[in-house]
C-alpha cells in the first residue's frame, strides 16, 4: 500500500511499469482510493510495458494505491515465478493542459514549457519533428510520458527524445501501436536547457493513416532530493508529495 498527498492539482496520473512478457494475464492490478471508497482500478496485462490511468482527485487530499498480484486477482498457474519481479509506480500531478505552437520544427523553434507541464500536440506530416524547451531549474530528475491512439496493428507510431541544449541525444524511446505509450527520464546535475523532439512514424507501415493522430505528453521535473533518480530506482518514503509533482516508488510484490 503507498500514500501520497495532492496539493492543488484535481487529476492525477497513476504510472505502473514492469519488465513485459509474452504472455496475455494480467500481472497485476493497480486501485486508487481515498480510504473508504474506490476511484479507480485498473489491470496490468504481461504483454504491456506501461499501464496509465488518470484520477480526478480533490486538492490538499490524501489518496492510497494497492497494487496487488496476478495471483490475488484470480489469474492462471504462472504466476507465482512472476511475483518477485520489481515494478515501478509513479504519480503524476496533471497541470491545466496547453496546446503546441507551430510552427516547432527545430531547436531554433522550440516551444518553451514549464516544470509541470501536460502538452497536447499532433503532427502535420510524416516527416514532422516537433520540438519542445525546458529550462532545467537546477539539480533534479526529468520525466516525459508520451500517450497517442492506439490500433491492433503493430508498427511504431512515434519516437519522443530529449536532447541536451546542443541538440545531442541524452534517451529516448519508440512508442508502438499495440500500447500507444512511451517514456524518457534524464538525471540532471545542475541548471541546464533540455529539448524534447517527438517525431512521427516517417515511414512505417500504415504511417499514411496514423501521422496525423493527435498525442500527448506530460514532462514532470523532481529537484534532486535524498531520493535517488528514476533510472536507478528510488528509495523513497511511501508517503511523500507530490506537489513537485512527481512521487516514485520502486517495490516487489
Amino acid at each position: 500500500m503507498f500514500t501520497f498527498d495532492v496539493g492543488s492539482t484535481s487529476s492525477v496520473r497513476v504510472l505502473y511499469m514492469r519488465a513485459p512478457r509474452s504472455f496475455q494475464y494480467n500481472l497485476a492490478r493497480i486501485r486508487v482510493t481515498d480510504g473508504t471508497q474506490e476511484l479507480a482500478s485498473v489491470d496490468a496485462y504481461a504483454a504491456d510495458v506501461f499501464t496509465s490511468f488518470d484520477v480526478g482527485v480533490n486538492p490538499e487530499g490524501t489518496y492510497f494505491i494497492e497494487v496487488t498480484g496476478c495471483q490475488e486477482v484470480g489469474q492462471y498457474q504462472d504466476c507465482p515465478e512472476h511475483r518477485s519481479e520489481q515494478y515501478e509506480l509513479i504519480v503524476i500531478g496533471l497541470p491545466t493542459p496547453t496546446f503546441e505552437s507551430e510552427p516547432n520544427n527545430s531547436i531554433a523553434q522550440a516551444d518553451p514549457i514549464g516544470s509541470n507541464a501536460w502538452i497536447f500536440a499532433q503532427h502535420s506530416s510524416k516527416t514532422d519533428a516537433d520540438y519542445f524547451r525546458f529550462d532545467v531549474p537546477g539539480p533534479g530528475d526529468v520525466l516525459v510520458h508520451l500517450t497517442r491512439p492506439v490500433d491492433n496493428y503493430v508498427y511504431t507510431l512515434s519516437r519522443i527524445e530529449i536532447l541536451d541544449a546542443n541538440g545531442n541525444l541524452l534517451t529516448g524511446d519508440d512508442v508502438f501501436a499495440p500500447n500507444g505509450q512511451g517514456r524518457a527520464v534524464v538525471g540532471v546535475t545542475s541548471p541546464s536547457t533540455l529539448y524534447i523532439r517527438v517525431t512521427s512514424c516517417a515511414g512505417g507501415s500504415r504511417c499514411d493513416i496514423v501521422f496525423s493522430n493527435p498525442y500527448q505528453f506530460v514532462l514532470s521535473f523532481r529537484p534532486a532530493t535524498s531520493c535517488e533518480i528514476f533510472q536507478d530506482g528510488f528509495d523513497c518514503p511511501a508517503r511523500a508529495q507530490i506537489t513537485d509533482p512527481i512521487l516514485g516508488v520502486s517495490a516487489s510484490e
